[in-house]
């Protein structure tokens, strides 16, 4: 009777595996959401070339506003530190230097303000890369998972309950 005992208590109190946590992941959304506002950015873009009409502001802002849609889901799974990864480090670095790179590749022109065009698609691209990092690297999360546990003793057993993160 001991030895069925003591080879229920390995069995149960074995690992079922090296790492018995959860991986889920809410890429799904994050690129749904980045994806909504390229195309609002694309067709914002657009419009202004086209012919200039109020609807180009309209998408244009909703796109600006869009980028942020990841970072606050990010911030509403409970992950603030990538929200603030994927809002400053991510979106902005790369904005910035899409920018920059934008501004330099355009060169001086001879006009007032020529180098925003290609500064503005400079941090689009910028933002672009940045939220296609944010989709690969920062959607994934780990779950934790609890297990029974039961363990025997001289003095009696013991069960419990067991959180593997």
């Amino acid at each position: 009777m001991r030895w069925i005992c003591l080879s229920l208590v390995l069995a149960l109190a074995s690992p079922a595996a090296a790492d018995d946590s959860e991986v889920t992941s809410y890429r799904a959304w994050t690129i749904t959401a980045d994806g909504l506002s390229t195309a609002a950015a694309l067709g914002g873009i657009w419009a202004v070339h086209e012919d200039n009409t109020p609807a180009a502001n309209v998408l244009i802002t909703a796109a600006a506003l869009g980028f942020l849609a990841t970072p606050i889901i990010h911030a509403t799974r409970g992950h603030l530190e990538r929200a603030a990864a994927s809002a400053w480090l991510l979106r902005g670095t790369f904005a910035s230097i899409g920018m920059l790179t934008g501004v330099a590749i355009e060169g001086r022109c001879h006009e007032l303000f020529c180098e925003l065009d290609a500064g503005f698609l400079g941090a689009f691209g910028g933002i672009v890369v940045a939220a296609a990092i944010d989709s690969a690297f920062l959607t994934d999360e780990v779950r934790p998972r609890w297990s029974p546990q039961v363990a025997a003793s001289r003095e009696g057993a013991r069960i419990g309950i067991a959180l593997s993160f």
